[in-house]
C-alpha cells in the first residue's frame, strides 16, 4: 500500500475506507476516507464477527490490526420515509410516526438493523431526527443472492405509515456486474 509509510510516520491509529471503481483495466480508487461512511461502516459491520468497539480497543492499544470476519457477503438497504432526501416538510409529513414490525425482531435481526432518524418514546420505537432516513437494514449470506434475500426480509418486516426503500440493491451485481468481473479476471 503507497501510503502506509505516511500512515505510520503520523502515528495514525483507526479506520480507513477506500471506495473502489473496477473496470478491464483493473480496480481503482475513488475516494479515501478516515471517516465513518453512511451507509458503507453499517453494512461492513455486517461482516464484522465482533462489534465497533472491540475493534477500536485492539487498534488503540495496538494489540493487533487482525479482525475476525464471517465469510460471504452483505448487502444493505436504507429505509426512509417522506420527504427524504429533503428534509424541509419531514416534520409534517412524516415527524414522530410509529416504527412497528409484522413480527418480533430475533436477536440476529436487531444486530442488523443500523437505526438513525429514530427516537424512543414511552417504549414506543418513533421516526425521529431531521430527515427520515431512518434506518440501514442488512444481510449476511455465504451467497450475494443469500444476504439479499436476508436483507429484504427484514425491511418487509418493518411498518411504517409511507415507510419507502430501494428494492433492487445487489441486483446490478447478480444480473451484470459478476459477469464483468469474470470476464476481467477479478472474480474467481
Amino acid at each position: 500500500m503507497k501510503l502506509k509509510d505516511q500512515l505510520k510516520a503520523s502515528n495514525y491509529i483507526g479506520y480507513v475506507n477506500i471506495n473502489t471503481i473496477a473496470n478491464a483495466d483493473g480496480i481503482w480508487p475513488l475516494e479515501f476516507t478516515c471517516r465513518f461512511g453512511y451507509p458503507g461502516a453499517a453494512i461492513c459491520e455486517t461482516l464484522h464477527a465482533e462489534g465497533w468497539d472491540a475493534l477500536f480497543k485492539r487498534l488503540i492499544s495496538r494489540e493487533s490490526l487482525a479482525f475476525a470476519t464471517h465469510p460471504g457477503f452483505a448487502v444493505g438497504v436504507l429505509l426512509t420515509v417522506p420527504s427524504f432526501p429533503q428534509g424541509d416538510r419531514y416534520g409534517e409529513m412524516s415527524k414522530g410516526l410509529p416504527v412497528l414490525f409484522r413480527a418480533q425482531p430475533s436477536a440476529e435481526d436487531w444486530r442488523h438493523m443500523h437505526f438513525s432518524d429514530m427516537e424512543m418514546s414511552n417504549g414506543q420505537l418513533l421516526t425521529g431526527g431531521e430527515l427520515g432516513a431512518l434506518m440501514i437494514v442488512a444481510g449476511r449470506g455465504e451467497t450475494v443472492e443469500l444476504a439479499q434475500e436476508r436483507a429484504y426480509a427484514r425491511c418487509r418486516n418493518v411498518v411504517v405509515p409511507g415507510l419507502r426503500y430501494r428494492t433492487d440493491i445487489g441486483d446490478r451485481f447478480l444480473k451484470r456486474d459478476r459477469a464483468l468481473l469474470r470476464q476481467w479476471g477479478l472474480w474467481p
